[in-house]
């Protein structure tokens, strides 16, 4: 997301965005990086094949699972109406069902404290 940010900030162009992201790796992400730029057929141009890769690699198979298991958990509880919407909506974009409402308004009012 931030590079997202701030590649459409700086107008910059579908091609250069690769290049501009891995300068900023460290640690695995680069050790991983530098062992990818070595296979002789490795051709990965474009921000969305980096970040398929990345996801592939660095993200674990279960966390879709683990945020919708989150977003069925979540409750107000001695949160604020405020930070309850804010961690709910954070979840729900994370998980990827921002555009469904229905399921979004659905989880939202099934965590709110009854009482008040």
């Amino acid at each position: 997301m931030k590079v997202n940010q701030i590649c459409n900030r700086h107008h910059v162009e579908e091609d250069r965005k690769v290049s501009l992201t891995t300068l900023s790796f460290k640690g695995q992400a680069m050790y991983w990086w530098t062992s990818l730029m070595k296979d002789p057929y490795f051709n990965l141009r474009y921000w969305n094949e980096l970040k398929n890769a990345l996801n592939k690699c660095h993200v674990p198979s279960y966390y879709e699972r683990e945020l919708l298991y989150q977003l069925q958990k979540i409750r107000q509880r001695d949160l604020t109406l405020e930070e309850y919407r804010h961690k709910n909506e954070l979840l729900i974009f994370r998980a990827s069902v921002k555009g469904m409402p229905e399921v979004t308004i659905v989880i939202f009012n099934s965590g709110i404290n009854l009482e008040i």
